[in-house]
């Protein structure tokens, strides 16, 4: 989506492991220039995380970022 959408030629992804697990996705691409439509690929996501009992928030400013959790205890399912 980042390419496709936005056209980013650099994607970049960072993985934590504290309290719960944590993924931050990032991109150069051009930030959308209204609300965001959540379709197939955001809104799996969301369906996934809430699953599991994890989160995702979306960020526009001052680039577009995807930030995932997911608590330790989904490890075990």
């Amino acid at each position: 989506n980042a390419v496709r959408h936005g056209y980013a030629t650099h994607v970049q992804f960072h993985l934590f492991h504290n309290d719960c697990w944590r993924m931050t996705v990032t991109d150069n691409g051009i930030p959308p220039a209204g609300p965001i439509r959540e379709g197939g690929g955001i809104g799996g996501m969301r369906r996934r995380l809430t699953r599991l009992g994890g989160g995702i928030e979306l960020y526009t400013v001052p680039r577009f970022r995807i930030e995932l959790s997911v608590p330790k205890e989904a490890e075990l399912k």
